[in-house]
């Protein structure tokens, strides 16, 4: 047994579970397949293990220029002690894409978490190219009843205001409290100087930031001098 507060990892298999090769494990259409979030299909789809994954084709033909973001589904196939199989992940698998001004440039980093009443929540980066050619990234919030159906999604916006008609705020993970607050842990380069913690209403749809906790600050002349952020949503312990 481990001592507590730690976790052992081992790698399952070699090669890809997504890739464009005949050496992963599924094929995807697009160039560009990274930074899934996991969640549990809803029961009448089987509740299969799934990925959101973000992808990006090409911005035009001739083109190696990535273009703006969206996000598919693969669901697993078939689950073995030593082995993961996904579904094959063709263009037609975006579940969620880019629909408002504030996401004309993608939607992306999907983090996936499930309100109390069955509800998924779906925290993810809105990107927009501002008049001077600056990228701005709001963290915003979607949330659907089966996140396989693409039209089944509602948008909230932007979890947090501007501040001098921008901000950089993106990687929201939750940590669902069932019986107390639960907490929205995202990173920041614009509003907050690191890893910043929010609390949610409860009904999950806002969020209030704790302006005196700081997880994680930037530090200036290393690795994470322009950005810290959040990785999957944590888990609480038993204790």
């Amino acid at each position: 047994p481990l001592p507590p507060g730690q976790a052992a990892a081992s790698r399952m298999q070699a090669v890809p579970v997504l890739g464009r090769g005949p050496s992963a494990t599924a094929t995807t259409a697009f160039p560009y397949s990274y930074n899934p979030s996991w969640f549990v299909s809803p029961q009448a789809r089987g509740s299969r293990g799934c990925m959101l994954v973000r992808v990006q084709n090409y911005s035009h033909p001739g083109s190696t220029k990535p273009g703006p973001s969206s996000m598919a589904a693969s669901c697993i196939t078939a689950d073995g002690d030593k082995y993961l199989s996904f579904e094959d992940l063709p263009f037609g698998s975006v579940v969620f894409g880019p629909s408002t001004p504030q996401e004309q440039q993608g939607t992306e980093d999907p983090r996936l978490a499930k309100r109390p009443d069955g509800t998924y929540l779906m925290f993810y980066t809105a990107v927009e190219v501002a008049p001077n050619g600056a990228s701005i990234a709001r963290l915003s919030l979607a949330t659907s009843m089966d996140p396989l159906n693409p039209a089944g999604w509602t948008r909230y916006g932007a979890l947090f205001p501007d501040v001098d008609g921008f901000q950089f705020t993106k990687s929201g993970a939750l940590l669902v409290n069932p019986t107390g607050t639960s907490y929205l842990i995202f990173g920041s380069s614009s509003l907050y100087n690191g890893l910043q913690v929010a609390t949610a209403s409860p009904d999950f749809l806002s969020y209030t930031v704790i302006d005196d906790l700081l997880l994680v600050e930037k530090r200036p002349g290393m690795f994470d001098s322009a950005l810290v952020e959040a990785g999957p949503p944590p888990m609480q312990l038993a204790d």
